[in-house]
């Protein structure tokens, strides 16, 4: 059987399920493609960032943030209502 009748053999079969577990699981065989750890995702400035970057700086956001490096709303306000 080639390919294209496979499909087709594929796409009767998908469309006669009634189970939503089963649907769920071919959605997410279908689509794990779509997320991996080659995503690019963007970052504030609109620049590609990979997953494992992404991660990385929300790591490095936390510890900055245990160490006392932040500052809170109300001196943001200040900040930006002092102009």
């Amino acid at each position: 059987m080639d390919l294209t009748a496979r499909k087709y053999k594929f796409i009767e079969r998908f469309m006669q399920l009634a189970n939503a577990e089963k649907l769920q699981q071919l959605e997410n065989v279908l689509f794990s493609d779509v997320v991996n750890d080659n995503t690019v995702i963007y970052d504030i400035k609109g620049e590609g960032i990979s997953k494992q970057e992404y991660i990385q700086r929300n790591a490095d956001a936390v510890t900055s943030y245990k160490q006392g490096r932040f500052k809170t709303s109300a001196e943001l306000k200040n900040k930006f209502l002092s102009k």
